[in-house]
């Protein structure tokens, strides 16, 4: 059988029932076999509903009897089988996932920070996060409206996704703050990073109703992870820089300062 091809191949998947084939009889076979067998069939798998995938059975024996009712009973357990592992990650996706931008929410950032700052302490890797502020967003909503405003957060969302590796943990805070977990990176690895989503974000084009909506802009603040620091004092530093970058001008990388940096490291030896 063709190991890739189209449903309308098969005439199981077209009609969504179970159709079968022999050679000592006048049928129609199925367009997805190399070589046309003695019997066939091909049974659709269908969960909640949906035709998922088909369990095809043939023969080039004509001594093999077509299939009967195990098969179907095998189907049914399939079936019952993958709609479960479905319904499982659909509510996995539900629990974690921001449902306008498709970024992790942030009950799963603070899990994740809380498992990697943990991690970079027992094993002293590196560990950097991003924090990201939409430029005058607020007055942006005002001017074009809600629609707009959750077209620009999709789109910067989908942008963080394609743009991110794939161990990096890319989140919707709050509102139009996002926050980007980095393992295995530094300040000025991150630093890059930044740069470059910095870029793509200016250079976006969202259309709403068919109509540009005009130039979107993004601060960017990062902090590095330096040993004993908690998931919150990281945050907290990622913060700081954010509001650093937005007080020099907005749309700008800023890393926490050597200031800053000083006066958290009093906050981190006091709570040892």
């Amino acid at each position: 059988m063709e190991p890739v091809f189209s449903p309308e191949a098969c005439v199981a998947l077209r009609t969504g029932h179970a159709t079968s084939f022999s050679s000592k009889e006048v049928g129609l076979a199925c367009r997805h076999f190399t070589s046309t067998p003695v019997s066939s069939t091909c049974l659709p798998i269908t969960a909640h509903g949906e035709t998922i995938g088909i369990l095809h059975l043939s023969s080039t024996d004509p001594s093999v009897p077509l299939p009967g009712d195990l098969a179907t009973r095998i189907v049914e357990q399939i079936a019952l089988g993958l709609a479960n592992l479905l319904l499982r990650d659909s509510l996995w996706i539900q629990s974690t996932r921001d449902p306008l931008t498709g970024l992790f929410n942030r009950r799963y950032m603070e899990e994740s920070l809380e498992r990697e700052v943990a991690r970079a302490n027992r094993t002293g890797a590196k560990l950097a996060l991003v924090m990201i502020d939409l430029d005058h967003f607020k007055r942006f909503n005002d001017s074009n409206g809600h629609g707009a405003g959750d077209a620009v957060l999709r789109r910067v969302g989908l942008l963080l996704r394609s743009a991110s590796r794939l161990h990096d943990i890319a989140c919707r805070y709050g509102g139009e703050e996002m926050v980007v977990i980095l393992p295995e990176i530094d300040a000025e690895g991150a630093k890059e990073c930044a740069e470059r989503w910095r870029q793509a974000i200016s250079q976006l084009q969202v259309h709403v109703s068919g109509q540009p909506i005009g130039c979107i802009t993004a601060s960017f603040g990062i902090a590095e992870f330096r040993k004993d620091m908690t998931g919150e004092q990281l945050l907290r530093a990622a913060d700081r820089s954010l509001y650093c970058a937005k007080e020099k001008g907005r749309d700008r990388v800023e890393l926490y300062s050597d200031v800053n940096r000083s006066s958290l490291e009093e906050e981190v030896e006091s709570s040892i």
